[in-house]
């Protein structure tokens, strides 16, 4: 059995929840499929960047490496993000240098909005590259047959309505009273702002989460009496669905904080808010 190994640097804070939702999210989706689970392991190994002072030090990391047989790793994927791009090639190195000879898959913001004939110069020892979500372009990658050609640039468009919740399957474990946990209603941003990551630059659409999953996420929020949850919706309310999202907030009568991203131009005239 072949293995996948993920590797996420995280910003976690004291009582937060170690498994970061976008590598869960990968995680989730994957392990639906039986037929990737008969042939594949995955692995997550999360670094927590806040616990590293030297962040520059690769050697820093060596001590998260020691527990891995890197010669029955297949794949390594790594999430590429501003706080950690500048670690990359270094990692890749330090993974080479303890037996890794297998394809390293990067993704993430720096990847997808890096220029595709640059990402070979940026990173050279990288392989395959992500643009934009990454769970059907996983998928996809890992059923191939054929033999890798170098560089491999994947951008398969996801069905949101097939994604799982890590939450509901338990790829993320929610325990009682947890300080904060991240959710989302929907992904992408209609908008255009320069200084934002967060638009989808191949299909300019926002994809929504189906409703009654939302909901169940939040019955399970108000069951495990999570104290705050951040809603990662670059604009919570954009489109139509976000005030029966409040709505349902409302009638669970959960005491936890929730938290927000909006454009208030966008609210004009009266609403119905008597909830």
């Amino acid at each position: 059995m072949r293995q996948v190994l993920f590797v996420s640097f995280d910003l976690i804070r004291t009582g937060e929840i170690e498994k970061p939702l976008a590598i869960a999210s990968l995680l989730s989706y994957l392990k639906k499929d039986s037929e990737l689970t008969d042939k594949m392991d995955f692995l997550h190994l999360s670094i927590n960047s806040l616990n590293h002072r030297e962040k520059t030090d690769i050697s820093n990391y060596e001590q998260y490496l020691a527990g891995y047989n890197f010669e029955k790793i297949s794949f390594i994927a790594i999430s590429a993000y501003i706080w950690n791009e500048y670690l990359i090639n270094g990692f890749i190195r330090k993974l080479r240098e303890f037996g890794f000879g297998g394809k390293v898959i990067l993704g993430g913001y720096q990847i997808t909005y890096d220029d595709k004939s640059t990402l070979s110069i940026n990173y050279p020892d990288a392989q395959i590259f992500i643009s934009g979500y990454a769970e059907q372009s996983l998928k996809e990658l890992f059923l191939m047959e054929e033999p890798i050609d170098n560089p491999l640039f994947l951008n398969a468009l996801v069905d949101f309505a097939q994604l799982p919740s890590p939450y509901l399957t338990q790829e993320i474990q929610i325990p009682v009273g947890t300080s904060m946990l991240r959710l989302e209603t929907k992904r992408g941003c209609p908008y255009r702002c320069s200084f934002c990551a967060h638009r989808d630059l191949t299909y300019n659409k926002v994809f929504k989460h189906p409703l009654e999953k939302v909901f169940e996420e939040l019955s399970l929020v108000r069951d495990r009496q999570v104290k705050k949850v951040n809603i990662l919706d670059p604009i919570f309310n954009s489109g139509k669905e976000y005030l029966e999202v409040m709505k349902e907030i409302n009638r669970s009568n959960t005491q936890t904080i929730f938290t927000l991203q909006s454009r208030f131009e966008n609210i004009k005239g009266l609403l119905d808010l008597s909830f």
